[in-house]
């Protein structure tokens, strides 16, 4: 029985439609308006506010700074300071950078643009841009990342910003690895005169030059890596230092490893005294690399340590991160539901009383569906049962008069007639009572129960045997291939008496010579195929005439197909059964 659920189709539209209209876009940002107006006290809290929030990220402090600039964004929203919104969401997006939060940084640095576009301040628009690029270069979208590198190279107000977001575009073609492209940038800076001028951007420009012709083997690379760290000791640019090393002791890893230890070494105690633990880990790689495997246990330990350590600093500063910003959108939220109450209360009672109503008439519709299916399916297998006891008792009543009773009263006949002189009588009497014992124990092998258990192919192969003579070859094909044991106990039992109920039908009226029942599975599906060369069926009488009505009854009650191909010239039937 077919059930059409497409009547329930109104009550899930209803339910899309109370749905939509019970959410409230409340959290969108919008750029607010430049007019500032703060009292003196006002304005000593929040510079108090920023004063935490920069000694706190000095002190590598980042989820206390970060909460320090959150909580300012907040007070200059309130003051509807666009300008200082956006810078104070700049700094949480730096911080949260710093953190190897990428992903929320971006999140900042974008909304900070919200409040930034229409300031007249270009610094902190092209900043914004910067560290745009910078996230999505970490992010590895380096499409992205240049597009938002020139974004901030067309707003830079002086040549050096210029200078170093060119560079920081010629290193995203080097992870791009189109070093042909990051070449003509970076030779075209060191060619500039605000490069020359400028001791830092040229031993930047150096250093990147040199990482790219050691990565493409340029003999050139190891001048361009030591005038770099040269210029950098000249200035004591720790930083830079730092850099230099590291990839003097890269170049180096390959060629001399003592020299390479002894630039990552310095490398090292560098990134240590300034408190940088992602460089402290590269230089701890490249001595583990490049020392004997006795000398780096010590180094490897370390590494091990300090990467744990980072690993979880930045795993509870993110954290920290998502819920400082949670519980501060929380509060906005908060704040906004109380001054508009009254007519959210409102339209919270109505959308409640609709949802409600809905979510009733659903769960009604499905109770009374369930119920209705389970009732349905109760009668449809209690018929069937009725139906196949009938079945059962009728073939064993009608057995028992055509063949048994006949057979009885013949024997009987045949010893009140004769005197048991001989031992020919004898003989035949016992013959006669032999059939009548043979046709006995048909009866009850054909209405016996059936083995379900793991050996059932086994007794489903021995019940088509029992079929076989010298005039009759019967061939089970592919018995053993299917895995029985994912079929339910009933489905094995139909199974078992429609194949007996075939092979009934073809014992008493077929004249068959060769009967083949072959097993296949396909499609979630148990097919099988029965075919004999008897003389065939008439259709007007078939189902009547040979007894298979049950059989079509049997396989219909649990849900299988059973197809009659061909009736006239031998005997064909397709059946199919859901595994």
């Amino acid at each position: 029985m077919k059930l059409n659920f497409k009547i329930y189709s109104p009550f899930f539209i209803v339910l899309i439609i109370a749905i939509v209209f019970s959410c409230n876009n409340k959290n969108a940002a919008k750029p607010i308006s430049d007019e500032v107006y703060y009292n003196d006290d006002t304005l000593a809290y929040i510079n108090t506010t920023l004063n935490k929030a920069i000694a706190n990220s000095n002190g590598q402090a980042y989820d206390s700074a970060f909460y320090y600039y959150n909580k300012a964004k907040q007070l200059y929203t309130l003051h509807k300071d666009s300008l200082r919104c956006g810078y104070a969401l700049l700094r949480m997006a730096e911080t949260q950078k710093i953190s190897g939060d990428y992903f929320g940084s971006e999140e900042n640095a974008t909304e900070a643009l919200l409040y930034l576009k229409n300031s007249h301040n270009q610094i902190y628009l092209s900043e914004a841009y910067n560290l745009l690029g910078i996230c999505y270069r970490k992010l590895l979208n380096f499409d992205k990342a240049i597009e938002y590198y020139n974004q901030a190279a067309k707003i830079a107000k002086d040549s050096i910003s210029k200078s170093i977001v060119q560079n920081n575009i010629a290193m995203v073609y080097f992870d791009k690895k189109d070093y042909t492209s990051a070449l003509k940038i970076l030779t075209a800076l060191n060619a500039s005169a605000i490069v020359q001028t400028n001791l830092s951007a040229k031993a930047r420009v150096l250093n990147n030059i040199g990482s790219i012709y050691q990565t493409i083997n340029n003999p050139a690379a190891l001048s361009y890596l030591q005038n770099s760290l040269n210029i950098r000791l000249k200035t004591n640019d720790l930083p830079g230092m730092l850099s230099g090393n590291i990839q003097l002791a890269k170049y180096y890893a390959a060629k001399n490893k003592k020299v390479a230890a002894s630039y990552a070494l310095k490398a090292y105690n560098i990134a240590t005294k300034i408190k940088n633990p992602d460089e402290r880990l590269t230089a701890l790689q490249i001595l583990i690399n490049v020392l004997p495997e006795k000398e780096s246990k010590k180094e490897a330990i370390g590494y091990f340590t300090i990467n744990d350590s980072l690993t979880k600093m930045r795993l509870k500063n993110k954290s920290e991160f998502a819920s400082i910003k949670y519980n501060s959108k929380n509060t906005e939220a908060e704040n906004l539901r109380l001054k508009n109450q009254q007519t959210q209360n409102k339209l919270q009672a109505q959308n409640d009383r609709v949802l409600k109503l809905v979510f009733v008439m659903i769960a009604c519709g499905a109770v009374a569906t369930a119920f209705f299916i389970v009732i349905v399916q109760r009668l449809k297998h209690k018929k069937a049962k009725i139906i196949e006891v009938y079945n059962t008792e009728s073939r064993i009543s009608k057995k028992i008069h055509d063949e048994l009773a006949n057979d009885m009263f013949d024997t009987m006949m045949f010893t009140e007639s004769l005197h048991f002189d001989t031992d020919d009588k004898k003989e035949t009497l016992l013959k006669r009572l032999d059939s009548v014992y043979e046709k006995t124990r048909d009866i009850s092998r054909e209405n016996s129960s059936v083995d379900t258990g793991n050996d059932f192919y086994i007794v489903l192969i021995e019940m088509l045997a029992r079929y076989k003579t010298p005039q009759l070859n019967v061939l089970p094909v592919n018995t053993h291939s299917v895995s029985w044991n994912v079929l339910d106990e009933h489905k094995k039992v139909t199974i078992y008496r429609v194949l007996q109920e075939f092979m009934v039908n073809m014992k008493k009226h077929s004249q068959a010579t060769l009967v083949v029942v072959k097993f296949t599975v396909a499609d979630k599906k148990l097919h099988i195929s029965y075919a004999d060369n008897g003389v065939g069926i008439k259709k007007n009488n078939f189902f009547y005439k040979n007894g298979l009505q049950n059989a079509e009854n049997r396989i219909k009650s649990i849900n299988g197909t059973i197809t009659f191909d061909d009736i006239t010239k031998g005997l064909k039937i397709s059946i199919a059964i859901p595994l």
